[in-house]
């Protein structure tokens, strides 16, 4: 029995790169199934510095021209032109060609996302990552089990099991188990990625 795995196109999450935010291992591990991978301009020099194959950059034209020659080797290469919110125009072309999931990488740690990715998280399902963290847009319950040592911040709501205050006002779960939010309103729920951010 062959243990190769067929994953049709648009059915794994896409990737968006929107800045540097991530360690190297948690980046390969959203790479591991060679999603579609868009990139903004702040993450383009840590993108090629990486050696990360892109199919799409989204910027406004003129640097889009200005890269022409920088992203050769990448064709081919899909250039959405955004003169203004890159992140959107490429939040709108993955969900207009059936993605549907978006993880999103990005250099802001979670309470510091613009305010944008709030109500583009209701258009369609995201994932934020940023450094030492993992975002979910969570309304009602949510339970997770979790290892000993997970970290979790959530602005303004308290969890219903499983975790204790830390400093920050983030919640460590002190051992490994199940933790219980209850959300009354929809928010990001971050989550503390392991190993090194």
């Amino acid at each position: 029995m062959s243990s190769h795995h067929f994953v049709r196109e648009a059915q794994e999450p896409a990737l968006l790169l929107v800045g540097p935010g991530v360690s190297y291992a948690t980046l390969a591990q959203l790479l591991e199934w060679v999603p579609t991978v868009l990139v903004c301009p702040p993450a383009l020099e840590w993108a090629l510095a990486l050696g990360i194959k892109m199919d799409g950059v989204v910027a406004p034209p003129t640097l889009l021209a200005e890269w022409g020659p920088r992203l050769a080797h990448q064709q081919p290469l899909l250039q959405l032109p955004a003169a203004q919110n890159p992140e959107a125009t490429a939040l709108r072309h993955l969900w207009q060609t059936g993605h549907q999931a978006v993880n999103v990488v990005g250099p802001w740690s979670p309470p510091l996302w613009p305010p944008q990715w709030n109500a583009w998280a209701t258009e369609g399902p995201l994932v934020l990552y940023a450094p030492g963290w993992r975002g979910i847009w969570a309304v009602g319950q949510y339970a997770k089990w979790v290892a000993a040592g997970t970290l979790f911040w959530c602005a303004g709501d308290q969890p219903q099991a499983g975790l204790q205050p830390a400093p920050g006002g983030q919640w460590l779960a002190p051992q490994p188990g199940w933790v219980r939010w209850h959300l009354a309103q929809p928010k990001w729920l971050w989550q503390s990625l392991p190993g090194p951010s």
